[in-house]
């Protein structure tokens, strides 16, 4: 059960840990500042699409090699089991991508754009096949779901390769703006609910 005020406090459950909700009520604007800089950057990253598409790869790529050398160390870690052999060829095939996708990141942005714009295609197909054929509750949806997946897939493909200077970086922006939004609601949530300050010894008040 959730309040129902009217200040948008109906985000906030009531159901949640009152102690950690009134600490979190008191420092409510870093929720806020968080939601602010959060879009602040995703507005960024759509306005320099390129240079954004390059810094996600080129992550991408550090957390593979920090993700392959962590399953080498782990497989030597564990001793002789028998998946040894599989942990440490992870590990190997891990760290080499990763330092590839670091070195050539231009190039990887192409062939991580190819792969986003094949699984939309895929999925849209997908989704249209099964709204037509199993006609679910509201298929309707899935099916104008499914055709915009689809010709967003297209559209990528159309335009490769100058769709790789874009696509990563635009839709790591559109990510972090609804992220931005999201924590600012919730602050603003925060501020507005009734949470009763004896909250930090288990006891709450909450409005209907």
């Amino acid at each position: 059960m959730s309040n129902t005020s009217n200040d948008g406090s109906a985000l906030i459950p009531s159901s949640a840990p009152l102690a950690e909700l009134a600490h979190c009520q008191r420092q409510w604007w870093c929720l806020v500042a968080l939601g602010v800089l959060l879009s602040i950057c995703g507005f960024i990253a759509i306005a320099f699409p390129l240079a954004s598409s390059v810094g996600v790869t080129v992550a991408f790529g550090v957390v593979l090699m920090i993700s392959g050398l962590a399953l080498i160390i782990s497989a030597f870690w564990t001793g002789n089991w028998s998946a040894f052999l599989v942990h440490l060829l992870a590990g190997i095939i891990y760290t080499v991508t990763g330092f590839m996708v670091s070195e050539a990141p231009l190039q990887s942005t192409a062939v991580i754009t190819m792969l986003a714009a094949s699984m939309f295609c895929v999925i849209g197909v997908f989704r249209i096949a099964s709204a037509i054929s199993m006609r679910y509750s509201q298929w309707g949806w899935g099916l104008l779901n499914g055709c915009v997946t689809l010709l967003l897939g297209v559209m990528v493909f159309k335009q490769f390769p100058e769709s790789a200077l874009w696509l990563i970086g635009t839709l790591f922006g559109v990510d972090m703006i609804f992220n931005g939004i999201t924590w600012s609601a919730i602050g603003l949530a925060l501020k507005n609910a009734d949470v009763d300050q004896d909250a930090a010894t288990g006891t709450v008040a909450a409005t209907n």
